[in-house]
């Protein structure tokens, strides 16, 4: 700090990082206030529209996120958007990273309508600027598989989940969180299908991946093991909806 000086853009790169490493440990207080001081060297060195400084902001919106506070989260996603809409005239992956953030936490919020045509105009952004192998494409799949499933239409879902967990494995490898999500959104398709057989392997696999992965957000490993105690309890299989029903509990 004395080398570069309290306001160096190293600086804020690095107070960004330990946040991250302290959201990743649940110290969201300390990652905050990270995250908010490399927020403010950004803006004060760069500008109110660089995309650094958006980056910043999408970096708020997950800790937020994590922590339930889905307004907030939805507030700095919308910020940080608008700012990669500024700092790129034309298509740019940033667009389409901004329209993904947002467009999940507004289908977490129920808010289908608005996501889904944000979802739309990301794959669209991805697929004309980028290979059609991309992992990128994947995960913007990955999300439009939640929408689906969240607006049951499972078919559709299934689809998008199958691609996406196809492109992630040959990308990442089947242990990454990214592949293991989209399996997980893929075994929950198969779920709302009625192919439990199916469903099963996908989804246990899934959840211990993402349990045991450092990369995993809370709502992934959650929401993954609410689908196996749902599978279970739609197939017919109560204690071993029970098991995982406890561990929602802890």
């Amino acid at each position: 700090l004395q080398l570069m000086g309290e306001d160096h853009q190293d600086v804020a790169l690095a107070m960004n990082n330990l946040a991250i490493v302290l959201q990743d440990s649940g110290n969201y207080t300390g990652a905050e206030e990270y995250f908010l001081q490399s927020l403010s060297i950004r803006q004060a060195r760069l500008g109110g529209d660089h995309p650094q400084v958006a980056a910043s902001l999408n970096n708020l919106a997950f800790l937020y996120s994590d922590q339930g506070k889905a307004d907030q989260a939805v507030n700095y996603s919308r910020q940080a958007l608008a700012i990669y809409r500024v700092a790129y005239s034309d298509d740019h992956p940033d667009i389409a990273y901004g329209l993904q953030n947002l467009a999940g936490w507004l289908v977490e919020a129920g808010d289908y309508e608005i996501a889904e045509t944000m979802l739309e105009e990301a794959l669209a952004i991805n697929q004309r600027v980028l290979p059609g192998d991309h992992p990128d494409i994947a995960i913007t799949k990955s999300g439009i598989a939640v929408l689906l499933l969240a607006s049951d239409r499972p078919e559709a879902a299934l689809q998008m989940a199958a691609d996406a967990n196809e492109v992630l494995t040959q990308t990442y490898g089947e242990e990454h969180w990214r592949t293991a999500w989209a399996r997980s959104r893929q075994g929950a398709a198969l779920a709302d299908l009625f192919r439990f057989a199916e469903a099963e392997p996908l989804l246990v696999d899934a959840y211990e991946t993402l349990r045991s992965s450092g990369g995993a957000r809370p709502v992934h490993v959650r929401t993954t093991l609410e689908s196996v105690a749902s599978l279970y309890l739609a197939w017919g299989r109560p204690e071993d909806a029970a098991s995982y029903q406890a561990l929602l509990e802890k």
